[in-house]
């Protein structure tokens, strides 16, 4: 069973009532159950997460609001709706129909800092059966949340049994390091030291007897290795593996952290492919986490934004010239690129018509001094004819932009982006184009030289230098 929505209300900075409708396998004939939240910092990503281990009970008093409420729904209908009716901890939790609730098993993989590997508690995890080493058994449930047994969260203690038990198979720890080094090849060994009822995990580095401690290595390597663990327990179809049921939703803060970035995307793949049978969550910062044609095929978008200290969640509709030109324009996808992504990161973008528009801005800012906060999106656009295409998706994600076009554009087409943005947020050049192009059957006279270095004159200099005034000012 899958979450189907989360509404939240009066929690940290969410005052009004923002409601995230979840991509699982499956939903709406679509294959992946990609949902992916980015944001600025500070803006409520890991506090949507954070809901996940208990389903909103429990909650510290600064943590909510006068009549806060938190409801999951999963896909059957069935609901769990937590309300505090006072700035106090005390809460009342309804589980609709009555003593059942949603029924979905989240499992919290910890963020990077938090994964140390020693435990004092070597009973608790999940272990291979003695009868049958290639099937692991969870033996206490002490790293489930103490309310409803509504999650699993991979704690110190769990990582570090779990782990050392399958390390202690050979079977099973072939297959959890063959993963670890598909991820970072060269990587050594690791292996369990035990001291009284506690055991550690040493790292053995390659061709070495020499080892330290699991805990001195990066944040990004620990992170791998929770992952691979991760893989090896619950994806039979990975690991080869017998296992318990896998949890309905793995939940995972910033995945890209400590990661370098060909590692990033063999990371991304890896959960990909789990959102083909798990529901995946995860906050990111990193462009190498996306991907425009997952979005065809189930994956979801949110972003979290602060307005007057007040946070808000959007999610990407994607829309149809969008799909158009993935599924049938090839030569048009360099404008959904790695750089384009990063579309999903701004706080302020400019669009323009062309990469040469895009590029001889940027150069202008640059050799001036000019102090610009906005971004230039990508390459530009690909024509004045898609800007509206952008600009819907980001007012969709709550970005404020602006766009500029050649003064030679239809007006329907700037008028398309006005209606979205308001006549002040659309630009248009005194000029057919960003620099003379004389070569040109019919030559065009632009605002900047042919080699696109200055504008021509002081009248076009003062132009320029007014119009990125006018959108800074914005």
């Amino acid at each position: 069973m899958y979450a189907k929505h989360v509404k939240l209300k009066g929690y940290r900075s969410f005052k009004k009532e923002q409601v995230l409708e979840l991509s699982y396998p499956g939903r709406d004939g679509k294959k992946y159950g990609l949902n992916v939240l980015v944001g600025p910092s500070s803006s409520g990503k890991t506090s949507i997460l954070k809901l996940f281990q208990n389903r909103g009970y429990g909650l510290d008093t600064d943590e909510v609001r006068s009549n806060a409420s938190i409801e999951f729904s999963d896909v059957a209908g069935n609901r769990q709706v937590t309300k505090y009716s006072s700035l106090s901890t005390e809460a009342t939790t309804q589980l609709i129909p009555e003593g059942i609730g949603p029924q979905f098993m989240p499992l919290i993989l910890p963020y990077q800092r938090q994964l140390y590997f020693s435990t004092t508690n070597p009973s608790s995890g999940y272990v291979p059966s003695d009868s049958n080493p290639r099937s692991l058994i969870f033996h206490t449930a002490s790293s489930l949340s103490s309310h409803f047994s509504i999650s699993q969260k991979l704690n110190d203690d769990t990582i570090a049994s779990t782990l050392a038990s399958c390390l202690d198979k050979p079977g099973v720890s072939e297959i959890l390091m063959s993963k670890v080094r598909e991820l970072i090849p060269g990587f050594g060994n690791l292996r369990v030291i035990r001291s009284g009822n506690s055991k550690s995990i040493r790292y053995v580095f390659p061709n070495s007897t020499t080892t330290i401690d699991a805990n001195n290595l990066s944040d990004g390597t620990k992170f791998i290795i929770g992952l691979c663990l991760y893989i090896v327990i619950y994806d039979a179809d990975l690991s080869g593996l017998n296992h318990t049921p896998p949890p309905n939703i793995l939940v995972i803060d910033e995945p890209e952290l400590g990661l370098f970035p060909q590692v990033q995307k063999k990371v991304f793949a890896i959960l990909q492919k789990i959102s083909e049978n798990t529901q995946v969550i995860y906050a990111t910062h990193s462009p190498y986490f996306l991907d425009w044609f997952a979005l065809l095929d189930g994956a979801r978008i949110f972003r979290t934004n602060v307005r007057r200290k007040i946070a808000e969640v959007r999610e990407l509709n994607v829309s149809d010239d969008v799909i158009k030109v993935l599924k049938t324009q090839p030569r048009l996808l360099n404008q959904y690129d790695l750089v384009s992504r990063e579309i999903f990161f701004a706080e302020k973008i400019v669009f323009v018509e062309g990469q040469e528009d895009a590029n001889i801005l940027r150069n202008y800012i640059v050799k001036n001094g000019i102090e610009f906060s906005w971004e230039f999106y990508g390459y530009g656009v690909g024509g004045a004819d898609r800007a509206a295409s952008f600009v819907r998706i980001a007012k969709n994600l709550g970005i404020q932009c602006a766009a500029i076009f050649d003064a030679n554009v239809e007006t329907g087409t700037r008028q398309e982006c006005i209606d979205l943005l308001g006549k002040d947020a659309v630009k248009v050049w005194s000029a057919d184009d960003i620099r003379d192009k004389p070569d040109k059957k019919t030559p065009i006279s632009g605002i900047f030289d042919v080699a696109g270095v200055a504008p021509k004159s002081e009248q076009l200099n003062t132009e320029v230098l007014g119009l990125l005034q006018e959108i800074e000012s914005l």
